[in-house]
């Protein structure tokens, strides 16, 4: 990525833009969506009141759902639906034609913690003796896949995070008590195996990983910032790439297994590229992003 390969379409007051993620090094093709944050810029779109158009009704008995967990897709979601006997039970619920297929009976101590980007898994937790134990499920089947649990003393220290394909899961586990031995455990979902790594020591807060299963990206908090970290998995460690002050608020991710984003403790919204370690500037003052499941577009707020 470069400067000269930035060229913006439209310069304007915004709070949202959506730029065009090329592949392979080829720059990035702004296109400007306005959205306006007073009433009085907003359009004759934009103004009158909601409609609702139709209301799904998700279940015919009394109980209804104990919990809603999400959307598998843009056709069925997953909830809990508690039963007679007081068991629960997993179903991907049809909303628009009220279908409900259960999955699994469930532990009701259990929690949700997230859905793999391909919609295949769902990830839960839950705690015995003390000691969480995190797996997966198929939505399709229920089939469970466990990945263990922690060692005594010892828990998990990020959220749960996916590479964009679903293949690969990946976790921080440590201690309450010190930063040093924590390691990272990244689970294929192919292979249905899984592997550790040891940390740098830092409070690390989040982490993501790329479709290869061999880039990483750590947030840690440090004495007086929080810093990104860009590395590699090799042998049993990880090996830092690239490091830059990270905006308390901001995000990060990949673009693809050479290049990430994120947002710099200055706001600047900024994009490395490993193979020619560049960094550019994609935007000043820039909040929150988001990246499209197939990375062709992100979105991020002024």
């Amino acid at each position: 990525m470069s400067h000269n390969r930035i060229k913006p379409l439209l310069v304007v007051s915004f709070l949202l833009l959506a730029f065009t993620l090329s592949g392979c090094g080829t720059g990035l093709t702004p296109r400007t969506v306005v959205i306006p944050d007073t009433e009085a810029d907003s359009g004759p779109a934009l103004q009158g009141d909601f409609q609702i158009e139709k209301i799904y009704k998700l279940t015919d008995n009394d109980l209804g759902y104990a919990r809603i967990w999400g959307w598998i897709d843009q056709d069925e979601l997953l909830g809990e639906a508690p039963r007679p006997d007081r068991s629960n039970e997993i179903e991907r619920i049809d909303y628009r034609n009220n279908a409900h297929t259960t999955i699994k009976g469930w532990n009701e101590a259990a929690e949700v913690i997230g859905f793999s980007p391909d919609g295949r898994f769902a990830a839960s937790s839950d705690y015995t003796g003390g000691v969480e134990r995190i797996r997966l499920f198929q939505l399709t089947d229920g089939q469970e896949l466990p990945l263990g649990g922690s060692a005594s003393g010892r828990m998990r220290i990020t959220p749960l995070a996916w590479s964009s394909s679903g293949r690969y899961l990946a976790y921080g586990e440590g201690t309450r008590a010190s930063s040093a031995g924590n390691t990272l455990t990244v689970y294929d979902t192919q292979s249905l195996s899984s592997r550790s790594y040891a940390l740098p020591a830092g409070k690390v807060s989040s982490i993501r990983i790329s479709n290869e299963g061999s880039g990483v990206l750590l947030a840690a908090q440090t004495a007086s910032q929080f810093i990104l970290s860009y590395g590699r998995l090799e042998g049993d460690s990880w090996n830092s790439l690239f490091e830059h002050s990270l905006k308390i608020d901001g995000s990060f991710d990949f673009i693809n297994e050479d290049q990430i984003l994120l947002t710099g403790q200055n706001g600047a919204l900024l994009g490395f590229d490993r193979r020619n370690a560049t960094t550019t500037v994609l935007a000043e003052q820039a909040g929150a992003f988001r990246l499209s499941p197939d990375r062709s577009y992100i979105a991020f707020t002024k």
